[in-house]
């Protein structure tokens, strides 16, 4: 069961995972410019 549910829930743990890094970046490169904007 622990191994079914982890697995289930794996993807959206990645998904959310990359989302925060990609919007990390994005915010740190683009910050500044975006609030300028």
């Amino acid at each position: 069961m622990p191994l079914a549910q982890a697995s289930s829930n794996a993807p959206a743990d990645i998904v959310v995972t990359m989302t925060n890094k990609i919007a990390s970046n994005f915010n740190g490169r683009y910050g500044l410019r975006s609030t300028l904007l």
